[in-house]
């Protein structure tokens, strides 16, 4: 998704943040991902009612979605910041896909693929890090 934000403004950082957040997803290790969460960042992902605090337990999540989904993608369809100006929050709209090939800790695998469209808010610290992320998805 290209930006259409002057490069130096806080809504080009949020996007920037977004999309290398949705890009990770879908890389071989939670290194890229994690890197974009501020230490004591809290996830929660509202679809299977789960809440993540902190990087080790964050870095867990991921490799237990992608142990159970290896070719797993989302793509940033939309993004909107709010124009306020402090560029501190973002909500996007994605589009995920993949195969759940390992059973998740709450739903058995079917092998089969799928693609499902996702909604994430999130919100950045001073330093730029992701200090709160919710997703919502069916």
């Amino acid at each position: 998704m290209h930006s259409t934000h002057p490069t130096n403004s806080p809504e080009a950082s949020l996007s920037s943040v977004a999309n290398r957040w949705a890009s990770a997803w879908g890389a071989e290790t939670p290194d890229a991902w994690i890197a974009l969460y501020a230490p004591n960042a809290i996830y929660i992902d509202h679809a299977f009612q789960i809440r993540r605090c902190g990087k080790e337990i964050l870095q867990r999540h991921w490799q237990i979605w992608r142990s159970s989904i290896p070719n797993f993608t989302m793509e940033v369809e939309r993004i909107d910041v709010p124009k306020d100006g402090k560029g501190k929050a973002a909500s996007l709209r994605t589009i995920n896909r993949g195969t759940l090939e390992k059973d998740l800790p709450s739903k058995k695998a079917s092998g089969k693929s799928f693609v499902f469209q996702g909604v994430v808010d999130f919100t950045v610290d001073d330093d730029g890090l992701i200090d709160s992320v919710n997703e919502w998805y069916t």
